[in-house]
């Protein structure tokens, strides 16, 4: 499969706070939606962002394609993130009645 090109991944800092007293590395994320279309996922992540998810203040906005049953789809996600912070980005989202799953290191 080809690698996607550049602008199918699109990363933007939210905040310049990398030293929020984090204790290891931050490579837990969260997806807040998987969308046909990039705009979409983009979209939903402008949407997220002026939430007020403190959680998620020092996150980047990510937009990535993926295959999935032969479709692709744009997965709506910030990453840099804690795992402190991406569980805690998803319970404040559920309370929001946002959909959020936490995603670990590697995911």
């Amino acid at each position: 499969a080809a690698a996607p090109s550049s602008d199918a991944v699109q990363e933007v800092r939210l905040a310049n706070n990398s030293s929020t007293g984090s204790t290891g590395g931050n490579d837990w994320g969260v997806q807040i939606g998987a969308f046909r279309a990039k705009g979409d996922a983009e979209r939903q992540l402008l949407t997220t962002a002026l939430k007020d998810v403190p959680q998620l203040t020092g996150g980047l906005r990510r937009v990535e394609a993926a295959k999935v049953q032969g479709s692709t789809v744009f997965r709506a996600q910030f990453v840099g993130l804690s795992q402190a912070e991406a569980i805690g980005a998803c319970e404040t989202l559920a309370r929001m009645q946002t959909d959020c799953l936490p995603l670990a290191p590697g995911v």
